[in-house]
């Protein structure tokens, strides 16, 4: 979530056009930064991570006129009282969200935004995650905060699914796979990528989260290679192995620099 000026305009538009609504948020750093946002946007009610779920119970309570205040995965607030109600237990099979109803977008807009991306090999780039959390305890990152370092993902016949629907059906020519760690299950790391180059998918895939260098061989990346995946990113963070430990960075540097010449071969 961007809680910068681009939202709170928004939500303070929105109390101007229409004074007697409300405003609902779900984002996935509202965990992380409770206090920011309270403080800084114009909102009502707020939901945890999972909180495309909670939209579905919004629409249902809304409808039945129901009061909200005592629905788990949300933060509501009332004037100067606050009403914290902790998450519900996450998702635990991510395949049971049906795919992105990709077809009540503009996608031709939405391709055409393909430059924001940056480094792009091949246009048009769509986006999708395939999982979500991460298991390590980097000091310096929300997302254990948002999931409690755990990870979770959808199948690799689901990931393969989604990458087929977008080749076929808009053009796609690159996948952003925008995992916070996309290589935790190295089974599941490799039955996409034999797939992909079994079907000869010919398309251009990245993960600019990185890759965790522990989770690194030479099997695995020369698979990511025939797949299509064209680029590599190691988050070491630093080459100070006090500041790694401070930081719960538990690299071994000399690993490093061999996973380093592993991937340049």
């Amino acid at each position: 979530l961007d809680i910068g000026i681009g939202p709170v305009k928004l939500g303070q538009e929105d109390r101007f056009i229409h004074p007697p609504a409300g405003a609902a948020v779900g984002a996935l750093d509202i965990q992380a930064v409770i206090a920011q946002i309270l403080s800084r946007f114009c909102g009502d009610r707020f939901q945890f991570p999972d909180h495309f779920r909670m939209l579905v119970v919004y629409i249902f309570i809304f409808d039945e006129k129901r009061n909200l205040d005592d629905v788990k995965g949300t933060l509501i607030k009332k004037g100067k009282q606050v009403i914290i109600n902790y998450p519900q237990d996450p998702i635990s099979d991510l395949d049971s969200i049906p795919l992105p109803a990709r077809e009540y977008l503009d996608m031709g807009f939405y391709l055409s935004q393909s430059d924001i991306f940056g480094h792009v090999k091949r246009m048009p780039v769509a986006v999708i995650i395939t999982s979500r959390g991460c298991p390590f305890d980097c000091i310096f990152c929300s997302v254990k905060n948002m999931f409690n370092r755990r990870w979770r993902s959808h199948s690799s016949k689901r990931v393969l699914e989604e990458i087929r629907g977008l080749k076929n059906d808009y053009g796609i020519n690159e996948v952003y796979i925008y995992d916070d760690n996309f290589i935790v299950d190295r089974k599941r790391v490799m039955e996409i990528c034999n797939q992909i180059s079994k079907e000869n998918l010919d398309i251009a895939i990245t993960f600019p989260s990185g890759m965790q260098v522990e989770l690194i061989d030479y099997e695995l990346l020369k698979s990511l290679k025939k797949a299509g995946f064209y680029r590599v990113v190691f988050p070491i963070e630093s080459g100070c192995e006090k500041t790694l430990k401070f930081i719960g960075k538990n690299i071994d540097l000399v690993k490093v620099k061999e996973k380093i010449k592993m991937a340049n071969r």
